[in-house]
């Protein structure tokens, strides 16, 4: 029951990283945005491709628990620099975007 959760709030974090990540690419790559929508896209799936292999290895040779603790501090570190790098770039520039058109 708590692998069927997991994964149901894991499938909602997707999501929203696959959101925001468009988002992201259109408002700061407007010029080349098809460019690194293709880049994220064969990223996403070398990622699919590549992730069932790496996560097997890892279970079979280290065991579910360190296998998963991996996981764990991969994610973590993930969210760790997009907190630190994403946000003031963005909000700047977000901020202007609504600055500019509200003076419309």
């Amino acid at each position: 029951m708590v692998n069927i959760v997991s994964r149901f709030f894991e499938g909602i974090g997707d999501s929203w990283v696959q959101c925001a990540c468009y988002s992201l690419i259109a408002l700061k790559f407007p010029e080349n945005r098809e460019k690194f929508i293709g880049i994220v896209e064969a990223a996403s799936g070398i990622g699919l491709m590549a992730g069932p292999g790496i996560a097997g290895l890892l279970y079979v040779y280290l065991g579910y628990f360190n296998a998963f603790l991996i996981f764990v501090i991969t994610v973590t570190i993930s969210a760790i620099l997009c907190f630190v790098y994403i946000p003031n770039s963005i909000n700047n520039s977000h901020s202007q975007f609504y600055d500019h058109h509200d003076a419309d």
